[in-house]
């Protein structure tokens, strides 16, 4: 999770006030549901005239590159801090160890993160079975809103959580708040995006209350962090927070790569080059919007030099 404390704007600069991170979590909640319309309706036209696989191919990218750029920094963020002391070991073990003398060494992140991807296949086995999977002599097919319904509000429980998690330091934050709030709500649209992508077969009322539940979570986070920012932060926040973003990694992963991914890989072999770039576009143009709006707000996970 992201720790806005970068030298954006002047020292002078008064701190924000409570109405101020109210009106920034009105703004991400309003950018990230106008997005998520309007690429939910762009894709369903786009379906007719673009081959589902491709699509699919095309999300494949965007959620690799959340991974890669997004989620597995900020998840080492939460465990890692550049103020620790001790350069092989990370503030959040430091606290562990101070609190559990006999803590071992040993890494955090990993072990949570496949408990998140073990966690999903199960609740996929369960939920399959639970919607018509059976082994009767004549099994039935399942219809396409049926089989991804569930597969998407996986996808809602892992972006969910990090936009939740996103969503705090912001309210926490004493200034900068404008700077920080347009950039994460920039962050947000290309995540609505994803979303939209994924649901362009379900029926619309339905895409239209999971954009808005997604929408909400990292205005919530906004006042989360606002209610909390008067006291300090604590060991078991600290824990808390790093089993949520591993556990929404493990999600992500699973969606990408292990229920996405194959059905890239199964349909029309012939077609492998367009797939590819499919993936490679979709993982770009998420790269190349986070590296502009870094480059124009500037960095902001830069610790404040003492």
């Amino acid at each position: 999770m992201e720790t806005s404390t970068g030298a954006v704007g002047t020292a002078t600069e008064s701190p924000a006030s409570t109405w101020q991170k109210c009106l920034a979590a009105l703004l991400c909640f309003g950018a990230t549901l106008v997005s998520g319309l309007f690429f939910n309706e762009a894709f369903r036209k786009t379906m007719r005239l673009m081959n589902m696989t491709f699509l699919i191919a095309l999300s494949v990218g965007v959620f690799s590159a959340l991974l890669l750029n997004d989620f597995f920094p900020e998840t080492m963020l939460v465990l890692i801090a550049s103020s620790s002391k001790n350069a092989n070991s990370s503030q959040l073990e430091h606290k562990l160890r101070g609190t559990y003398k006999n803590f071992p060494n040993f890494p955090l992140v990993g072990p949570i993160v496949l408990f998140g991807i073990i966690l999903m296949f199960v609740s996929d086995q369960v939920i399959h079975k639970a919607t018509g999977h059976s082994h009767e002599m004549e099994p039935r097919e399942d219809s396409p809103a049926s089989k991804s319904s569930h597969k998407i509000w996986l996808l809602l429980i892992g972006i969910g959580i990090h936009s939740l998690l996103e969503g705090m330091p912001i309210g926490i934050e004493k200034k900068h708040l404008w700077t920080i709030a347009v950039s994460l709500s920039i962050h947000k649209c290309i995540e609505a995006a994803t979303i939209a992508s994924a649901m362009v077969e379900m029926n619309r009322m339905y895409c239209y209350v999971i954009i808005s539940i997604y929408s909400a979570m990292s205005p919530i986070g906004i006042l989360t962090g606002a209610f909390l920012s008067a006291s300090p932060q604590s060991l078991t926040v600290d824990l808390l927070t790093l089993i949520l973003m591993s556990l929404s990694t493990g999600v992500i992963i699973f969606l990408a790569f292990v229920e996405m991914l194959p059905k890239v890989i199964e349909c029309e072999r012939t077609m492998l080059v367009t797939k590819i770039m499919c993936i490679v576009c979709g993982y770009s143009a998420v790269t190349g919007a986070a590296i502009s709006f870094n480059l124009y707000f500037g960095d902001h996970t830069a610790p404040a030099e003492e």
